[in-house]
């Protein structure tokens, strides 16, 4: 089964600020659901250039491989989105797609958050 997962959208900004981040530095690790919209993220910012197919296509390759090692109990050495990120980066050109990706999902979790905080109005 598959669930289908929203991707964050906002007409008013067509590029959003690049996210600072180092190569080091996992922002994922034990947040499954949230490393899923980011890859969906990820993959719709490659998709939108004709001319990155192949990396889309490397990098759907990567998730397919990881998710296929762990799921037949082969030890990937870490944690699977640790294994899946540290392979994606190490794409030739998708850090720039990478932190475009950063830069929806940190707008993403901030609309997210102010929309936790405004009053819930009960209409009786």
């Amino acid at each position: 089964t598959s669930r289908s997962v929203q991707v964050p959208t906002d007409t008013n900004v067509t590029n959003p600020e690049p996210a600072p981040v180092q190569l080091n530095e996992s922002r994922f690790t034990g947040d499954k659901r949230g490393f899923s919209i980011f890859v969906h993220v990820l993959f719709k910012c490659i998709g939108k250039h004709r001319n990155q197919q192949r990396l889309l296509k490397q990098a759907r390759n990567i998730i397919r491989e990881f998710t296929s090692r762990h799921r037949a109990g082969i030890d990937l050495g870490m944690p699977l989105i640790d294994a899946i990120e540290k392979r994606l980066r190490g794409l030739h050109g998708i850090e720039v797609h990478w932190r475009y990706a950063l830069g929806y999902m940190a707008r993403y979790n901030e609309k997210k958050r102010i929309e936790a905080l405004k009053p819930v109005v009960h209409l009786l």
